[in-house]
């Protein structure tokens, strides 16, 4: 069966059992057996970074979308919403910066589940909150953040990488009958695509998606993901410890991240709500 792995690295905050309206061609034709809750995986704008206090500011992050060139069936041409960027760190992939966009795997062929108890060691928003939170449409539903990837189908699970032990990533396994990444344009519903295919050495396309900054990571980044919700935190009490609790990746894991950012303290971490 055909697959894509979606992976996300950073300020990536995954919101669960929330209520969408999948696209036509978001599911297989024999998938017709949904409740209508699905995950929406959200990447805040936060390109501008963030004053927490007087003596601590939190550095821009960038959202970014890498997929090493031996994934990439075809050249995709212009993709609105994305802009191309050369990069020297990493130079086996096409990497794009996200400007509100909403990205899904076309053809999911069977339901969200989860396999291993570790996706439910992502940092939880509430866990760390001394409120109620509530999401802000704005940023999860109404075009505000730099990226949000919804998933219609799908294995969840999350693992630390050998290059930062201290943060967790999610990662989706998404079984298709179409090995293609549809790119939406938020403010103007402009559509295009990125078609994929299977690597001989690596094995099924590996999407990465990443919200991370390229100064020195601080377990209070943490702070940004808060972005996805109307409150804003007050103190280090709302940043989730830096023991990390997943298992770290595979070897053929590895093998996909060996020129991704290193170093990430906890604060990089994914997040879950709530």
């Amino acid at each position: 069966m055909p697959c894509v792995v979606l992976t996300f690295l950073g300020i990536c905050t995954h919101i669960n059992e929330v209520s969408l309206q999948p696209p036509e061609d978001a599911l297989s034709p024999a998938m017709l057996d949904h409740d209508g809750t699905f995950t929406r995986v959200v990447l805040p704008d936060a390109s501008l970074g963030y004053r927490w206090s007087d003596d601590h500011e939190i550095p821009p992050h960038h959202a970014l979308l890498r997929i090493r060139k031996e994934f990439i069936a075809s050249d995709p041409g212009p993709l609105p919403g994305l802009e191309e960027i050369e990069s020297e760190d990493h130079p086996n992939a096409r990497v794009w910066r996200m400007q509100g966009v909403q990205l899904y795997v076309r053809g999911a062929t069977q339901n969200l589940s989860v396999t291993r108890d570790e996706y439910r060691t992502l940092p939880s928003l509430g866990e760390f909150a001394d409120t109620q939170l509530e999401l802000d449409p704005r940023v999860v539903y109404h075009g505000r953040a730099a990226a949000v990837v919804d998933l219609y189908g799908g294995i969840r699970d999350a693992y630390c990488d050998p290059n930062s032990k201290e943060a967790v990533h999610g990662t989706f396994s998404v079984n298709t009958d179409s090995q293609t990444l549809v790119v939406v344009r938020i403010r103007d519903g402009a559509t295009s695509q990125i078609d994929l295919k299977d690597s001989p050495e690596l094995g099924p396309p590996t999407v990465h998606v990443m919200n991370t900054g390229r100064d020195k990571d601080d377990p209070r980044d943490f702070f940004l993901h808060y972005y996805c919700t109307t409150w804003t935190p007050t103190s280090n009490a709302h940043v989730p410890g830096k023991q990390c609790k997943s298992r770290l990746a595979t070897e053929l894991e590895k093998m996909h991240h060996e020129d991704l950012p290193g170093g990430l303290t906890f604060g990089c971490s994914n997040s879950a709500y709530p």
